[in-house]
């Protein structure tokens, strides 16, 4: 339905020859474009960027939390350092 390639399907209610295809679809029904590989780049180039400025401010908003919220902050900064 979205590649135009001969496709036959092996349920009765398949209508895409892969995941690429089904995720275009999705995207198409919703008046997404699926990104380029240049563009995902730039992307995570901005994510990493945002999450290195919050970590280098970890020390002063953990300051400022309540007692109860630090350990939780703390803890999800520490996960979020694993994506860098």
């Amino acid at each position: 339905m979205v590649c135009n390639k001969l496709y036959i399907a092996k349920r009765s209610d398949g209508m895409y020859c892969g995941g690429a295809c089904k995720e275009k679809a999705f995207l198409k029904r919703r008046g997404l474009k699926p990104l380029s590989r240049a563009e995902l780049l730039v992307e995570n180039r901005l994510m990493k960027s945002m999450l290195e400025l919050h970590l280098k401010s970890e020390a002063w908003v953990i300051s400022r939390l309540p007692l109860e919220l630090k350990d939780i902050i703390i803890a999800i900064n520490n996960e979020a350092r694993k994506f860098l």
